[in-house]
């Protein structure tokens, strides 16, 4: 049942409409042929498959939870890019690969797991010399996170911002009004609705604090 209702809610399809943000980020990358990418913390892969498309790269794409992994396969399977999107099964805090083998480390939404300071500095050894690390974060302390950059050898190359209004207006209040609806279909359903309230509440809390919803990207590449 919660499987089932998750799906319904689709949150999926209202975090795809950020994908453009995605897509500004790496145009902020020189033209790389076919760049080798450490996508950290991929989920069910919105940013993932933005990337194969765009980058037409190879991608390793690293989360822990096994169902976000499925859905990204099944999207690997939609868009035909098995030759691109390699997912792996693996805690973002205890990473597993060769020095110096990525040409782009990304990680959009994963870092605050590990901390912004501690993930560019252990991430680091992963990118190739003159290679990239691309990360979406919240944006709260941003002054103190980009007095970090430079003292773990990076430039920040470029920054911006995802304002509050866009992440209410793109992504909160339609999942809000989505879930209102369902909670409408599933009124007789004490599981579901259940799984409903709790799926509200969150949301809702969530907008409470609107000033806290924006995000920033930073660009930085190794020195």
């Amino acid at each position: 049942m919660k499987t089932d209702i998750l799906l319904e809610i689709d949150k999926d399809k209202f975090r795809s409409r950020l994908s453009g943000y995605t897509r500004q980020a790496y145009s902020r990358l020189p033209h790389m042929e076919a760049p080798a990418i450490l996508d950290i913390g991929c989920g069910s892969g919105i940013p993932t498959i933005q990337l194969a498309i765009i980058s037409k790269g190879k991608i390793t794409a690293v989360d822990i939870d096994r169902q976000s992994l499925n859905i990204l396969r099944d999207k690997i399977k939609v868009f035909r890019l098995s030759g691109h999107i390699k997912p792996v099964r693996h805690s973002l805090l205890t990473l597993h690969f060769k020095n110096t083998c990525f040409d782009i480390v990304w990680a959009e939404g994963s870092i605050a797991v590990i901390g912004f300071e501690k993930g560019i500095q252990e991430w680091r050894r992963f990118i190739k010399p003159g290679g990239f690390l691309v990360v979406h974060d919240e944006i709260t302390n941003y002054r103190e996170k980009m007095t970090c950059i430079p003292k773990f050898n990076y430039t920040l190359v470029h920054h911006f911002k995802i304002s509050e209004h866009v992440w209410l207006n793109e992504y909160f209040n339609p999942l809000l009004q989505r879930i209102k609806e369902l909670q409408v279909i599933y009124k007789n359903d004490p599981g579901a609705m259940k799984i409903l309230d709790k799926e509200a509440s969150e949301t809702a809390l969530f907008m409470k604090s609107p000033e806290n919803l924006a995000s920033l990207f930073y660009i930085m590449q190794k020195i």
